[in-house]
């Protein structure tokens, strides 16, 4: 859903949209914006 790492000394986050979906969780818009935003292969919705 949310995954947080280490790049250049910075901490970033990527967000999985359709496993937030399926969990019920909503993001916000603002951190969409932010986000690296990922898509697994292999599954669908």
């Amino acid at each position: 859903m949310i995954n947080f790492y280490q790049e250049q000394n910075k901490v970033r986050f990527e967000i999985n949209q359709a496993a937030a979906n399926r969990a019920g969780a909503k993001i916000s818009s603002q951190w969409l914006k932010l986000a690296r935003i990922v898509r697994l292969a292999g599954r669908r919705p």
